[in-house]
């Protein structure tokens, strides 16, 4: 067997084999210039999307699956003539009315939709230029690596990682299962560089056996708050010849890059102003960026960037040489009157050194508005404490913060498409 391309549900994919679809897809899709996209076959959306960059389409990624009218509204409000649906063996191509298509810009672009953690997913347009341009930066030491897609495939993150391992000649696992039987996929196909949120770096953690032997070439944390103690825990355990770790959003692209193994970002950037990305504090202690990697637009026209700069719902503190993202302002609930921030709370938890992992979230109360509840996931011990033990633990750490009223020890943590923690 020679180039593989993709390993999907242990279905090896050939460059070739790759190539026959992208050769359907072309012949299915006709004289077309704008399209969207809604399936949950990888093969099929990465062989729409190399077309789409190859050939400038205009290109719309739903994260599969979605209610087809709906999408197919969607798809025809943004221009597109053709909704690809099905899969690699099947694909379905359903015409657009385009007599009622307006596409919200001229220029090519490639639609990614936000998560959705601050609210309703928004449509991003990016230029084809800018969602494979940090791809592109690829060491030589990750040509032809091994990568883990630990991101929906249809996600900004993810689509980094497939341009980024398929410009690089490298072959793209994609995860299926348990943990356990994801770890026989990392070990089987000698996977070399993951790139995963902090939540499932702590999952993969949890089910870690000694004798797994395994030495990443890379290993990269993002779309979460990295704590110091998950970056030492990678590094003790994976092996990472370079360990980093990465701001980005759907709207600002891979904005910071940190690899000094440390959590936060080094104040000196504040004083950055030149380079793809400027960094700043704003008011209300908001990150601010202006990079070379943002978004055109969304695409219905709100108000993105303020001469270039864009205000992100992340809170940053500077502590000295060291700026600390403390969480999503979005993240605060209102308790009783009592204004709670989420993340403070569950970095704090995080802090209690029997456990690995922690999901703290609101439950609706009709007496004082919102409940605090918190999953914990434990270290591996001969004697875990109980929840009574822990909650006692949390009065004695957490400080000002309230400790949850609602505490449950589970064996995962629920997540979201996106990777993160499902709130």
């Amino acid at each position: 067997m020679t180039d593989p391309l993709f390993l999907l549900q242990s279905d090896i994919w050939t460059r070739e084999r790759f190539d026959s679809v992208m050769d359907a897809v072309s012949s299915g899709l006709g004289p077309v210039t704008c399209i969207g996209i809604c399936t949950l076959d990888p093969v099929l959306l990465n062989a729409c999307l190399i077309l789409g960059a190859t050939r400038n389409y205009c290109v719309q990624v739903f994260h599969a699956p979605n209610e087809s009218g709906h999408v197919r509204s969607l798809a025809q409000f943004n221009g597109a003539q053709c909704l690809v649906t099905g899969n690699s063996e099947t694909p379905v191509f359903t015409p657009v009315d385009s007599a009622v298509a307006s596409s919200p810009s001229q220029a090519p672009w490639v639609g990614i939709y936000t998560s959705g953690t601050s609210g309703t997913p928004k449509l991003s347009l990016h230029s084809w230029s800018t969602v494979q341009k940090p791809a592109r930066f690829a060491e030589q030491g990750l040509h032809g690596a091994r990568w883990l897609m630990c991101y929906a495939p249809t996600t900004y993150a993810g689509l980094q990682v497939f341009f980024t391992c398929y410009g690089s000649g490298g072959l793209l696992v994609y995860p299926v299962g348990t943990m356990g039987e994801i770890w026989q996929s990392i070990l089987q196909m000698k996977v070399d560089v993951i790139s995963a949120t902090p939540t499932f770096w702590r999952m993969l953690a949890s089910t870690w056996q000694p004798g797994n032997n395994l030495r990443l070439r890379q290993a990269t944390l993002g779309g979460e708050i990295v704590r110091q103690d998950l970056l030492d825990l990678v590094a003790s355990r994976f092996h990472p010849m370079k360990l980093t770790h990465i701001y980005a959003s759907t709207e600002t692209g891979p904005a910071l890059v940190v690899s000094d193994g440390q959590e936060g970002f080094p104040s000196a950037w504040l004083e950055r102003t030149q380079g793809p990305v400027q960094v700043r504090i704003g008011s209300e202690g908001l990150l601010e960026l202006r990079s070379a990697y943002r978004m055109m637009a969304y695409a219905d026209g709100r108000p993105t960037f303020d001469d270039g700069w864009f205000r992100t719902p992340d809170l940053v503190e500077r502590r000295g040489d060291r700026v600390h993202f403390l969480g999503r302002k979005d993240s605060i609930i209102n308790m009783g009157g009592l204004k709670v921030p989420i993340d403070s709370v569950e970095s704090a938890i995080l802090g209690i050194p029997d456990i690995l992992d922690c999901r703290v979230y609101q439950r609706a109360s009709p007496i004082i508005g919102s409940l605090l509840c918190a999953d914990l996931l434990l270290r591996s011990s001969d004697a875990p404490p109980g929840v009574p033990e822990l909650k006692r633990i949390m009065r004695e750490t957490l400080g000002h913060l309230p400790i949850p009223q609602f505490v449950q020890i589970v064996d995962s943590i629920r997540m979201a498409q996106s990777g993160k923690k499902a709130r």
